[in-house]
């Protein structure tokens, strides 16, 4: 018997050589990694399971351990056969520890517990089974799928769930009242009941009757197919009657107004519709449709967090030409998130410009509402003026300029003017060549033409406005005026920002430190107490610094009509930007000519009279 172990030992350890990504650890390792078995998560018949925690950052794993030495054997066959198995369906081996007195085997974690949890909310059961034939899977899945349709365990005190279901099929009687409850209506009940026949099948006494687990899937796929289509044609007729349209006078639907508070799928099911048929400017629509499992394979099971936060969590991931991407999924805990969905959707899919943050595609599935965007690997503004890296002053031109251009494309698109409403600096995203790009739509609105009369197509709330990180505009009221200049107000301060390097939104009273550098500019015209040191060494920076200063003062007018428009603002931008960089350019042409003659002057013995004030005289 010891001699068939070691081999079977060795011969595993030769496949874990060949697959690569098999690890054998040593039993001080495994101790290292469950933290010396600190944390329990499961118990069975064979052993216990652990939580534990990888020295590589590849994240939380489990760990089975064997209680009982004389399972080596059991153990071995375990290991092999899940060594070879690769399956997105099937939870991954990540190593295994064969010690004198200890068996163990490291598994990828599953943080969402099992179905045993989903079903019965009870403490955590991880199945720790032995090897069974391939029919005995069989009837191990027809109680899965008893489990599924009933809700109730297959056994729980004197009442048997299996026994019941054949004693109601031997007398022909209606299986309504094993079904659970909360999805036992018209719709699911030939779904269900043909659940229950397969579940019979599969739980037959006679092993050779039971169906292959190929037919079973089969069947399973085709019932799951029927059930998506009928529940999506059934969301979209809810939907008709749910909805009130509002159309532009080109009859492009714009965005429903919502009569009672709708469910996300339905919800879903509108925005792919319109996802679908939206006219995006400039750029045909190439948007694609993903799946959660197509999710996780993007995201590589959502292993790099990008960032996260009440309204979602952003991950970084791969498609298969290689392209990086980041996915953003939303949180279904924030109040009115349904809405921020459709509403990203909605706009990201009608506009197109270099720098704002281009959708390529969009998850529609109501378990897991997901974007997918371009990847800007500079990460943000809002890292930039944190960190300690060096800031230029034309590079902070640059972000100015560009995010005003932004803004003014927004104001004055084709489709409606659309307002961004969070002009903050986690919301300006850096690509590779810190090209700045504009996100953050969950608060945008769009505002339509009717006679010559801007007017909003949906009102936005104080409650659903971000509770941090914001800069709220000090002026209240709700004309239509406010709403669009309140994202020149923003650009104001983030005007400040740039020129200061202080990140306004995370100070206590931001609204105090814009009064007092209001107050300094009036009081000397420059504001110069407030630049960046870093940038404020030259003269020529002075000047674009001030007049960068200035503009915003106007920009954050608490006279809403006083402030100009993000066409006025941009335009204004390109042309300080301009002139700065031409005399910074002759600046520099100066100087090099001023070093340039200084060496001729040495290398001749002649001495100048003045070189650089006869250049500027010429």
């Amino acid at each position: 018997m010891t001699g068939n172990i070691t081999q079977c030992h060795d011969k595993i350890k030769h496949e874990a050589d060949i697959n690569g990504n098999i690890k054998i650890f040593t039993e001080v390792e495994i101790e290292r990694i469950t933290r010396n078995f600190s944390t329990l998560i499961g118990k069975g018949g064979f052993g216990e399971v652990y939580m534990g925690i990888l020295d590589d950052d590849n994240g939380p794993v489990a760990v089975k351990k064997y209680i009982n030495e004389d399972l080596r054997e059991v153990f071995m066959e375990e290991v092999r056969i899940h060594s070879k198995i690769s399956h997105k369906n099937v939870v991954k081996l990540i190593g295994y520890c064969i010690g004198e007195r200890t068996l163990m085997i490291v598994m990828e974690y599953m943080s969402k517990g099992n179905l045993n949890d989903i079903l019965h909310y009870s403490e955590m059961s991880i199945p720790l089974d032995g090897c069974l034939a391939p029919r005995s899977d069989v009837y191990s899945f027809g109680l899965v799928l008893c489990e599924l349709i009933a809700r109730e365990r297959v056994r729980k005190g004197d009442i048997n769930l299996i026994g019941y279901v054949n004693k109601g099929c031997a007398i022909g009687k209606g299986f309504r009242e094993i079904f659970d409850a909360a999805i036992a209506n018209e719709n699911n009940m030939k779904i269900l009941k043909e659940m229950k026949k397969l579940a019979i099948e599969c739980l037959s006494l006679i092993s050779y009757r039971r169906p292959q687990m190929t037919d079973v899937v089969k069947r399973l796929r085709i019932l799951r197919k029927e059930l998506k289509d009928r529940h999506e044609n059934y969301s979209e007729s809810i939907l008709a009657s749910h909805h009130s349209w509002r159309r532009n006078n080109r009859q492009e639907i714009i965005m429903p107004t919502y009569n009672s508070k709708m469910q996300i799928k339905k919800s879903l099911v509108f925005l792919k519709r319109n996802l679908s048929n939206s006219k995006i400017q400039s750029e045909p629509s190439n948007l694609r449709i993903l799946t959660q499992e197509e999710l996780k394979e993007v995201t590589h099971n959502y292993s790099y967090l990008l960032s996260g936060g009440t309204s979602g969590r952003v991950y970084k991931g791969t498609l298969e030409d290689n392209t990086v991407v980041a996915v953003r999924i939303f949180s279904q805990v924030l109040e009115g998130f349904e809405d921020a969905f459709i509403n990203v959707g909605m706009i990201l899919s009608q506009i197109f410009h270099r720098n704002i943050i281009k959708l390529l595609g969009y998850c529609p599935d109501a378990d897991c509402p997901a974007f997918m965007y371009e990847f800007a690997a500079k990460g943000s503004l809002s890292d930039v003026l944190d960190g300690h890296e060096d800031f230029p002053l034309d590079l902070r031109a640059k972000i100015a300029v560009k995010i005003a251009e932004a803004l003014e494309y927004l104001h004055s698109s084709a489709t409606g003017i659309i307002r961004h409403g969070y002009v903050v600096p986690s919301k300006i995203l850096l690509d590779d060549n810190f090209t700045p790009k504009l996100t953050g739509f969950s608060w945008a609105r769009k505002f339509i033409k009717e006679s010559n009369i801007i007017v909003s197509d949906d009102a936005i709330t104080s409650h659903q406005l971000p509770s941090s990180g914001f800069y709220n505009d000090p002026v209240h009221d709700h004309c239509v005026s406010l709403k669009v200049k309140t994202d020149v107000y923003q650009f104001g301060v983030l005007l400040l920002t740039l020129i200061s390097r202080k990140n306004f939104v995370f100070y206590a009273d931001h609204d105090d430190l814009i009064s007092q550098f209001r107050t300094a500019c009036l009081a000397d015209g420059s504001g110069r107490a407030f630049f960046d040191d870093d940038i404020a060494a030259h003269g020529g920076d002075i000047i674009l610094l001030e007049k960068m200063g200035m503009l915003s003062l106007k920009c954050i007018c608490e006279e809403i009509d006083q402030r100009p428009t993000m066409k006025e603002v941009a335009e204004h931008l390109r042309i300080i930007t301009r002139s700065w960089k031409k005399c910074s350019s002759e600046r520099a042409t100066l100087v090099s000519k001023t070093v340039t003659r200084s060496h001729i002057t040495e290398a001749e013995g002649t001495k100048l009279d003045s070189p650089l004030s006869s250049d500027i005289r010429d």
